[in-house]
């Protein structure tokens, strides 16, 4: 007989009823079949837990908490059928998220099973004769159910076995298609998404997105133009689909360059990793920055840039070779920063203060924005850098006629800056580089001419001074501070410069009389106008001045680059048609900024030839020099008010008698007595024709014979104007 004391009462855990038993005796629940351990129970005595007074009144809920617990160890040391399911299904569900192989090996093993269970019923049964056999009836009954017409000489059960063994191959088989489809679905939406890794070398890698990139693509394509493949890979964090998409109703002919979009931050390495970059030929990374951004979001744009430079430049498993790294920076103060990570391996532009030196050069010049389109476009001529041993000792003169189908301008010597239009006697030596302006790099080659210079001299007239002039400045936006000390460099004591603001800031003031203060020789004024609107711009007279730009500028509500360009291009028709109006020849000199280059062709209507659009420039600029980075000081010298620039010259100035006719050679003759050299020609009366780029012709055939008259001009590399 067992004592009171032993027995003790415990609940199981699965029906909650309650039993008294000896406290060492297993047993199970007979109502719901739950095995019950004693051992495992802990009474709220044995727990040794003291409760107050004032907590006695809960001791059935400290029960009922005791009992939970009870209830998870025993299901711990005591598993239930849907306990076990449960954790089976779980492990299942892990095998299953380790991907396409786990898959193929659950349909391997449901595969075997489903013949082993096929095959036992045809052994079990007994309608199995031959083990081998059978084996092989079974395996084609469920890889092809219609090898079940050989059962149908076999009695009822026999049918009834293969026709389950068929069946079960078509739901096996289904699954393999199934298994098969979402492979392809998975695989298919990881290459939507642009995180797979791509096989290429000698690419071009640009990083980032913005509207710039379409131009450098177009720009690339036409330097690929020559090659057989050549692919231009884009990192940026867009999605992949929306910009493929964009990229093939922007960028329709693609000749032989393949473009390949991926997703990702680029200033992560194993997204780096990914494109390639061990592999590129040279490396773009763009500003993202949009047009109408803050301060803080174009430092934070900035920034993005130089943890990308420090990503590629810095990573310890990097190339042993170095990178051709080019980008633009907004601010001129994180300049020093990235050339301090980047080193000699890049190359960085400040494009508010290159697209603002273009404007005051070609504001004081009519045509000098289409030369500027076409050099440093592909398309056309463009200038190239190269080592030619056989002009090794000879000096720049004796070398000007020297090449058939281009024509030297400068000379890069080694250990030394870029220099155009160096002095004539200046001596080739070896590793220095000549700066050709060609039309393609196939047509440069060397080849000792026997032609001579010609035989015209310089007219007797005395060179044109300087004179003070008067320039209108409509709008303002990032570059009008750094056009404004660009004028400084070039306009004579007693120039005044006008800035027409509809809505002057306290900052635009402050610049405004900053350089009031700094700049004594010439005059700078602010006109608080909205010359977007007729009669204000009348107001200003604006044909009275001796140059006009007319900056993409952001007023009102303006956000977008087609609502800026939209305001340019309106305020450009308002002062064509007050020139027309005007009953008299105007000489004012009109340059206009827009920002997308797909107005070029609207604003032609308006017979404007001199446009400048600052995003292509940029693109182009990128381009040219992830080709050839020695161009960067090239391009430098040129833009720079210091050294020698382009100009376009009026032809009285070196012919005497005109109209006269003469080919290139004597053009290149006389030009070099004025320690000049002259690479094109602008022919007046084919200033508004598109299709003959406006009147201007560079680097033509220099046997073909030119008429020139008094209106027409010669484009050349000089240190001054006049």
């Amino acid at each position: 007989m067992i004592s009171e004391e032993k027995n003790i009462v415990v609940s199981c855990p699965g029906c909650h009823k309650k039993f008294r038993i000896p406290k060492s005796i297993r047993f199970q629940c007979k109502y719901c079949r739950t095995l019950i351990d004693p051992d495992l129970y802990i009474s709220l005595e044995e727990s040794r837990v003291s409760i107050p007074d004032v907590l006695r009144g809960t001791k059935e809920d400290l029960v009922d908490t005791f009992q939970n617990l009870n209830k998870k160890r025993q299901h711990s040391f005591f598993p239930t059928p849907k306990h076990l399911m449960k954790k089976l299904a779980y492990q299942f569900d892990n095998f299953i998220s380790y991907g396409p192989l786990a898959m193929f090996l659950t349909l391997a093993f449901f595969f075997v099973a489903t013949w082993i269970f096929c095959l036992s019923l045809y052994f079990i049964t007994g309608y199995a004769v031959d083990m081998g056999d059978q084996i092989w009836e079974t395996f084609l009954q469920i890889c092809d159910p219609s090898s079940m017409e050989k059962a149908t000489e076999k009695n009822f059960f026999g049918k009834l076995l293969a026709v389950i063994t068929g069946f079960l191959g078509i739901v096996i088989f289904s699954l393999v298609i199934a298994f098969l489809t979402n492979i392809f679905a998975q695989k298919l939406e990881e290459l939507k998404k642009g995180h797979s890794s791509i096989v290429e070398e000698d690419h071009t890698l640009i990083l980032g997105w913005s509207d710039k990139v379409p131009s450098i693509l177009e720009e690339l394509i036409v330097a690929n133009d020559e090659k057989k493949s050549n692919a231009v890979v884009i990192l940026s964090h867009r999605p992949k689909e929306e910009l493929e998409d964009y990229l093939r109703s922007i960028v329709k002919n693609r000749k032989t360059t393949k473009i390949v979009v991926r997703c990702g931050e680029i200033s992560n390495i194993s997204n780096l990793e990914k494109v390639a970059i061990s592999h590129c030929q040279s490396i773009i990374i763009v500003n993202e920055v949009p047009k109408n951004a803050s301060k803080t979001e174009l430092a934070l744009s900035d920034t993005h840039i130089i943890k990308a430079i420090l990503s590629i430049c810095k990573n310890p498993a990097r190339r042993p070779e170095s990178f051709n790294i080019v980008t633009e920076l907004l601010d001129p103060k994180n300049i020093d920063i990235a050339k301090s990570i980047g080193e000699e391996e890049l190359t960085v532009f400040y494009s508010n203060e290159i697209i603002a030196k273009i404007l005051v050069q070609t504001s004081r010049q009519n045509g000098l924005a289409t030369v500027y389109n076409e050099i440093l476009s592909f398309a056309g001529n463009e200038i190239y850098c190269i080592n030619e041993p056989g002009t090794h000792g000879q000096t720049m003169s004796e070398i000007v006629c020297d090449f058939p189908h281009c024509i030297p301008i400068g000379l890069k010597q080694k250990g030394r800056s870029a220099q155009i239009n160096p002095p004539m006697n200046t001596v080739i030596g070896p590793g220095d580089e000549i700066l050709l302006v060609a039309e393609d790099e196939k047509k440069i080659y060397y080849q000792k001419s026997s032609k001579s210079l010609g035989h015209f001299r310089l007219p007797s007239a005395l060179k044109q001074k300087a004179r003070p002039e008067r320039y209108l400045l409509l709008g303002w936006n990032a570059k009008s501070e750094s056009i404004i000390r660009e004028y400084s460099d070039y306009l004579s004591k007693g120039s005044v410069i006008d800035v027409a603001v509809p809505y002057p800031s306290v900052e635009i003031e402050e610049v405004i009389k900053k350089f009031q203060k700094r700049l004594d020789k010439i005059e700078i004024r602010l006109l608080k106008t909205d010359y977007r609107l007729r009669e204000e711009l009348d107001k200003i007279i604006p044909f009275s001045y001796d140059n006009i730009i007319l900056l993409s500028s952001q007023w009102g509500e303006a956000a977008t680059i087609e609502e800026i360009d939209s305001q340019t291009i309106y305020t450009l028709l308002l002062l064509r048609d007050m020139q027309n109006k005007a009953g008299k020849a105007v000489h004012t000199k009109l340059v206009t900024e827009l920002l997308d280059p797909a107005n070029q062709e609207l604003i032609q209507i308006a017979k404007v030839n001199d446009v400048i659009i600052s995003n292509q420039l940029i693109s182009m600029l990128l381009a040219q020099v992830s080709r050839q980075k020695s161009l960067y000081e090239v391009y430098w010298d040129l833009f720079r008010a210091e050294g020698s620039e382009i100009y376009i010259k009026s032809v009285s100035l070196y012919f005497e008698r005109l109209p006269v006719e003469v080919n290139f050679y004597d053009i290149l003759g006389v030009v070099s007595q004025r320690k000049e050299i002259a690479f094109g020609y602008r022919i007046q009366r084919w200033g508004n024709r598109a299709d003959l780029n406006f009147g201007i012709k560079l680097n033509p055939d220099k046997q073909k014979k030119i008429l020139l008259d008094k209106e027409d001009q010669l484009v050349v590399v000089a240190e001054d104007e006049f």
